[in-house]
């Protein structure tokens, strides 16, 4: 506290010391010295903060829309997927069937699930084939319902319901 009155005192002396004219012209520094460092040390960082926050803003705001497109996309494809979905499942359903000698006698899309029936498949084959369905082509057994038939090892799939 003592050495800041030393150095206004001795501030205060030098003024007085100058000319009339040079202390207007110093009066003058110290006003643009002072408004520099305003400008500098408040003015300035404050409107450089404003204009990142605004282009966060803008940035935000774009990201959202593209995240309601990309929102908006993937309903309607997933609406298109939907109905593909049951006639890719039967799609695959028959081709395996096929492959695996059985034959369908009746297959009827339900939406999402596929209603399949067969008659007279050999037991072993019905349940590798079920098997095979689960395991490699990821599709759920949701219900079963066999009978037995006349002929030894052999069932009627009298009500199969599969589903992705």
């Amino acid at each position: 506290m003592q050495q800041l009155k030393q150095w206004l005192e001795i501030g205060q002396q030098r003024w007085l010391e100058l000319e009339v004219r040079e202390q207007k012209l110093v009066g003058a520094a110290v006003v643009v010295f002072l408004i520099t460092v305003v400008y500098f040390g408040v003015i300035k960082p404050l409107h450089d903060g404003l204009e990142r926050a605004q282009q966060q803003v803008l940035s935000k705001r774009n990201e959202l829309n593209f995240v309601k497109q990309a929102a908006s996309q993937l309903v309607t494809l997933k609406g298109q997927n939907n109905d593909a979905s049951s006639s890719g499942l039967s799609a695959v359903v028959s081709r395996s069937a096929m492959e695996m000698g059985l034959i369908i006698t009746r297959i009827q899309p339900q939406g999402q699930r596929l209603l399949v029936q067969l008659e007279n498949v050999d037991f072993n084959d019905l349940i590798g084939w079920l098997g095979r369905l689960v395991q490699t082509q990821r599709i759920n057994i949701d219900s079963l319902e066999v009978r037995r038939t006349d002929m030894n090892g052999m069932v009627a799939v009298q009500r199969l319901q599969l589903s992705r």
